[in-house]
């Protein structure tokens, strides 16, 4: 039976100490302060996480042009080492001495996302309504490309021309189709694998689109149209990709907008 007890604080637990006791709480500021080394541990961890969300995209569009960014990784991850090293000393005795590592990835800033975006090229007239794409920004944050393309061509006002397009497009979040364009004889659907991106489009022109052919670098194309209007032949810039379509279109397809840009080393930012 109790009759009665004694409350005491840690520095009166047999072993501890009022010594140790205080080196508890010096560990605890020194891990969890406010400018503790667990607050760099979650910033090293958020630009971790843009470092991986950044080779993501470039895997995406094949883009190889920054070894900076592999290099700052590395020194992320001995940075983040060096900090878990620190909690696993602490785990295993919270009254040892312990010294801020020096963390130089904290003194670069993040890595963010950096591009150039290609004036749209564009054929045809003002004809028919509007329709859109996304902004390049957007396109690449969410990376997005192009899956397949079906053209379907037929006569319109005596002129054989570009009567529909059907265009599929993946990115990070799904899949989705959008249709420009009304009727005509539908070619076969031409798809594109992962890495790969229209290289050449040869288009005829004048009021409406009259054909389109779409090349890609492994030699197949796809294509439909009359041979009316003038002939184009447009490839994107190097580093470039074609990453979606915007333009015009009623009853047939009266003007095509490519919509490309490239990736650039990605730019750091300081908070």
């Amino acid at each position: 039976m109790t009759t009665g007890f004694k409350v005491s604080g840690y520095e009166g637990v047999p072993g501890i100490g009022r010594r140790k006791f205080g080196k508890i709480i010096e560990n605890r500021d020194y891990f969890l302060g406010e400018d503790g080394i667990l607050f760099s541990y979650a910033r090293l961890k958020g630009i971790n996480n843009q470092i991986g969300w950044l080779k993501r995209i470039y895997a995406t569009y094949n883009y190889t042009g920054d070894g900076e960014l592999l290099d700052f990784e590395k020194q992320v991850k001995e940075d983040l080492g060096k900090v878990a090293k620190q909690v696993t000393a602490y785990r295993r005795d919270p009254t040892a001495d312990f010294e801020k590592p020096a963390l130089p990835s904290l003194d670069k800033g993040e890595p963010v996302l950096d591009f150039a975006a290609g004036h749209p090229a564009s054929f045809g007239s003002e004809g028919g309504g509007t329709f859109d794409f996304m902004s390049v920004g957007d396109a690449f944050r969410n990376q997005v490309r192009i899956a397949s393309i079906r053209l379907s061509d037929g006569a319109w006002d005596k002129y054989h021309v570009i009567r529909r397009i059907d265009l599929e497009y993946n990115s990070e979040k799904g899949r989705w189709t959008r249709t420009h364009g009304e009727g005509g004889n539908s070619r076969e659907k031409f798809s594109l694998e992962d890495g790969q991106f229209p290289s050449l489009l040869r288009i005829r022109h004048a009021g409406l689109v009259d054909a389109i052919e779409v090349h890609l670098d492994d030699g197949r194309s796809t294509s439909a149209g009359g041979g009316g209007g003038n002939l184009t032949d447009w490839r994107p810039g190097p580093g470039a990709v074609v990453l979606g379509f915007a333009g015009r279109a009623g009853a047939a397809l009266d003007q095509i907008k490519i919509i490309h840009g490239a990736l650039k080393k990605a730019r750091y930012v300081k908070s």
